[in-house]
This record gives C-alpha cells, structure tokens and sequence, in this order.
C-alpha cells in the first residue's frame, strides 16, 4: 500500500522563503496598471436627467485626492471627464516580480533568450493584485 507523502508546514515555509529571495536577488519592480471604480465627477454637476455632466462647474468638497483638478470652466465640457459625468481613476501600483518567459508552443517550456512572438510571460509574485 502506498504511503501518503503531505508537505509539513516547515517545508511549506522554507520553499516561500526561498521563492522570496529568488525574487528579491534577480527580480524587478513592475508597475501594474489597473482602473479603479467609475464614480460621478468631482469637477462638475451631474445632470439627473441623463447622468452626464450639466457643463456646470460645480467641485466637490473636500475634492478626492488622485483626481486631476478641481479645474474652472465655464460652459461647455468638463475637462476632467470629457462631458461624460463619471470618472475613473487609475490605479498604479509598483509589484516586485520575476519574469520568465515561456515558449508557447512547445508545451510551456522555458525558452532562452530574447522573446519572440511564440513566448508569452509568466510572471511570478507574492503581491495580492
């Protein structure tokens, strides 16, 4: 009868640590960009008819941090939401990461030097994105 093998946590800590300084030794930061939640616009007054902007300078208080403004216009367009009434921020954040890439066609296995059109990257990180 074949025994069962379990990884002890002992283990499962000491493979971390090492994966951690891997990443630390020959990784990079990468900057991950991603889009925040669409919210009304702080610039402007938002219609209730349509939910658009009413071209009506109008900023909030106190205005959100991130978002470029509050900026004086008269009439027209918004020119921090382009007249549509939302607004989405951009996220940025700086991951420490290591890279490799991987040969797409022959079954995921690593390939030497510079990517080509076949390779796609397999990134490696302990950061929750």
């Amino acid at each position: 009868m074949a025994k069962s093998h379990y990884i002890s946590a002992d283990h499962d800590k000491t493979y971390g640590t090492f994966v951690k300084n891997i990443r630390e030794d020959i990784g990079r930061k990468v900057k991950l960009h991603t889009l925040g939640d669409e919210k009304n616009c702080p610039n402007c007054l938002i219609s209730s008819v349509d939910r658009t902007s009413a071209g009506i300078f109008h900023p909030d208080t106190p205005y959100p941090a991130g978002v470029p403004g509050p900026t004086s216009f008269s009439g027209g367009r918004c020119p921090v939401c382009k007249g549509s009434g939302h607004y989405v921020r951009n996220i940025v954040k700086s991951i420490l990461c290591h890279i490799r890439w991987k040969d797409a066609g022959s079954g995921g296995n690593i390939k030497s030097g510079s990517p080509t059109a076949s390779t796609r990257p397999c990134v490696t990180t302990d950061s929750k994105v």
